[in-house]
């Protein structure tokens, strides 16, 4: 076990006899225990040559639970009191740690402190000796900019292609969506507008896409904008990526979610944002809690009608709480509508931006999730002073969107077929959704407590507090099921275990099959406690 006091002068001794340029591991004779010794060195050459801290602390510390020199089940030493032994910062600290938490090596629970996964992910292959790219890669890690070290260090929950497809959340149906259709739109498109087609779109959208979307969000969502203010991107993602360098200057205190969606972190994070987790409850985010930890944040990113993962959504006094504080801190509100279209009671909850009167919320829309994930269009609705600067950004790194898919999305969109679309998903999704409610009661009703399932396309399935959901997750992978750790989207420890369920992209039956497959998993990993 790692001990986690301070070095003592014994171990000072074996600082001063080491020669390496990079963080060091000894094992003190007096315990055996493996201790982690930071030595640093003067020279500019080795210092140039050594690894990023951080990475040379997540490689020894999975390397030592590899090697089982740290056993499942083994309590590391504190973020705090790994810092002050080795001399280096918490955040280097802390971004190991997510790194292995993210590979799921370690786990934290709350009030306890991280330990050593219960159940271990298979230990990286060897590179061949033919693969000079992958060492060439890894070797020039070191030129990064900060920044880049940040977008590399900072974990992204990614969706598995299709060889874990089962309860994928956030999936929409690929038998759902109208195919055949859009193919007719689509060969029609090309004959009428081909060689129009031919050239890029403005940099800040196709103008029918733009006018036919402005008045359906109008209609549907009631988001009060002119087709000028609306700027067509690939995905939120991108929005969110050109937003953080738009808007944030490095040390700007970001408010997140917490959990939140590991996107936006990475967003934020990698622009140089300082990242201020504030906790979510069954109102959604705690604004009295932003205000503590800091009232002169730059900017908040929320996901008000659907937070994810936990499915809430934010109360109406808190709506008008997040406004006020982003007018008296002439701070921005970045809102992430991404799949509030699939509301199975009631209609969809109006957004923030349609009671935004002083111009400081961004609201962000996808058809990835309505339509289907391939499509890569989505949407920013900006203020319009952000409009031009937004644009900018977009053509520097990017460029227009393509024109093809724009002009048949606007047809699909203006001829009617996507509010039919949205009712007949709707329904579909319902059913499926019903399907896992119903499975869950059947195969694990002792075992998940579910979240919120009034919107989208995921729930939020909660474990017992003794169940690792790494664990879980690692066992369902093995089943052919990709159900993320609900600790993954957190920045502190953990404070609640936890899946996240996907229904819309997996019919009835792989439901109820991947629901059994799923009870197995959590008994196994809680066995293995």
């Amino acid at each position: 076990m790692l001990t986690s006091g301070g070095i003592t002068s014994h171990d000072r001794a074996i600082v001063s006899s080491t020669t390496s340029p990079f963080l060091h591991f000894e094992m003190p004779r007096r315990n055996q225990s493996p201790l982690i010794i930071l030595h640093e060195r003067t020279g500019a050459e080795e210092a140039a040559s050594a690894p990023p801290l951080y990475r040379q602390l997540y490689a020894r510390l999975r390397d030592l639970i590899l090697e089982e020199q740290l056993g499942t089940g083994d309590r590391l030493p504190s973020s705090r009191a790994l810092a002050r032994d080795l001399s280096i910062s918490r955040t280097t600290v802390e971004l190991a740690f997510d790194q292995l938490l993210a590979e799921g090596f370690i786990e934290r629970r709350p009030g306890s402190g991280t330990f050593v996964a219960a159940i271990l992910p298979d230990p990286p292959r060897p590179l061949p000796d033919t693969d000079h790219l992958a060492l060439a890669e890894s070797e020039n890690e070191q030129g990064l900019s900060q920044q880049g070290h940040r977008l590399l260090a900072t974990p992204l929950m990614h969706e598995q292609g299709p060889a874990l497809p089962g309860l994928a959340p956030c999936r929409p149906g690929a038998d759902v969506f109208p195919i055949d259709l859009w193919n007719r739109i689509l060969a029609r498109t090309v004959r009428e507008q081909g060689h129009a087609l031919q050239h890029t779109a403005p940099p800040e959208g196709d103008p029918m896409l733009r006018d036919v979307l402005a008045a359906h969000l109008a209609r549907t969502r009631s988001v009060q904008c002119s087709p000028e203010q609306i700027v067509v991107t690939t995905s939120t993602q991108q929005a969110l990526d050109v937003l953080a360098r738009l808007l944030l200057d490095p040390g700007d205190p970001v408010w997140i979610e917490e959990p939140g969606y590991l996107g936006a972190r990475t967003a934020l994070h990698a622009a140089g944002g300082k990242l201020v987790p504030v906790p979510v409850d069954a109102e959604g985010i705690d604004i009295d809690a932003g205000r503590r930890r800091a009232p002169e944040a730059r900017l908040a990113y929320v996901t008000p009608s659907h937070q994810y993962p936990s499915g809430v959504t934010l109360s109406i006094a808190r709506r008008l709480d997040l406004l006020q504080w982003a007018t008296q801190a002439n701070a921005w509100i970045i809102e992430d509508d991404y799949d509030s279209e699939f509301r199975y009671t009631g209609r969809p909850l109006a957004p923030l931006q349609s009671i935004d009167s002083t111009g400081h919320v961004i609201y962000l829309g996808t058809f990835n999730k309505a339509l289907f994930a391939g499509l890569r269009l989505g949407y920013a609705v900006l203020p319009p002073v952000l409009v031009r600067p937004f644009t900018r950004a977009l053509e520097a790194s990017a460029g227009p969107v393509s024109t093809l898919q724009q002009a048949v999305l606007s047809i699909f969109i203006a001829d009617g077929h996507f509010v039919s679309h949205l009712r007949r998903s709707r329904e579909r999704y319902r059913v499926r959704r019903d399907a896992l409610l119903e499975a869950v009661e059947t195969t694990c009703a002792d075992l998940l407590r579910l979240g919120p399932l009034e919107t989208g396309l995921h729930v939020c399935a909660y474990l017992p507090d003794a169940v690792s959901d790494i664990a879980v997750s690692a066992q369902a992978a093995g089943a052919g099921l990709y159900v993320p750790p609900l600790s993954a989207c957190y920045l502190t420890p953990a404070q609640q275990s936890g899946l996240i369920l996907g229904y819309g992209g997996t019919d009835v039956e792989a439901i109820c099959q991947g629901m059994k497959h799923l009870a197995h998993a959590i008994r196994q990993a809680g066995r293995a406690l």
